[in-house]
């Protein structure tokens, strides 16, 4: 989170901060960065920089919100869980409590099993371990559940 939180701050929101990131002067890979000089933006006076930890302890300290009473089944969700626990796997990437992995949540698509399509888009070429924590609040599009769709 500090690393978006800086760079939101300082290039995209352009306050008076600092943010360095070598990868995104890439011309092949970000052309729009690497023209707008987004990798290496620093600010006097810095405003940011002195207000991230904060933040930081903020957004981590924000509840994933919980489901509304009687909006899922909650038979199935037990079913769901016992897949998720169990055959499928999904917890040992998406470790409870956090529903993410703590620390390096970070994988090549050959480790996810996917094409790299995505994660090409990315400075790490990665793929991040999604926090599954009040997903259910995201609104739902056809089977796939986004953030990101309009409203």
């Amino acid at each position: 989170m500090p690393y978006w939180n800086a760079y939101v701050a300082a290039t995209e929101m352009h306050g008076t901060g600092t943010f360095f990131d070598k990868r995104l002067a890439d011309k092949a890979q970000f052309p729009v960065a690497a023209k707008s000089g987004s990798s290496n933006t620093r600010s006097t006076p810095d405003r940011v920089t002195s207000k991230l930890a904060a933040l930081h302890f903020y957004e981590l300290a924000i509840p994933a919100p919980k489901p509304p009473d009687g909006s899922y089944n909650k038979v199935a969700s037990g079913r769901g869980r016992s897949l998720f626990d169990g055959k499928g796997k999904c917890s040992t990437c998406h470790v409870p409590p956090l529903f993410t992995e703590p620390g390096n949540n970070l994988h090549t698509p050959a480790e996810v099993g996917v094409d790299a399509f995505q994660a090409d888009r990315s400075p790490t070429h990665m793929y991040r371990t999604a926090p599954l924590a009040g997903l259910w609040s995201h609104q739902k599009v056809g089977s796939i559940t986004t953030a990101d769709s309009p409203r």
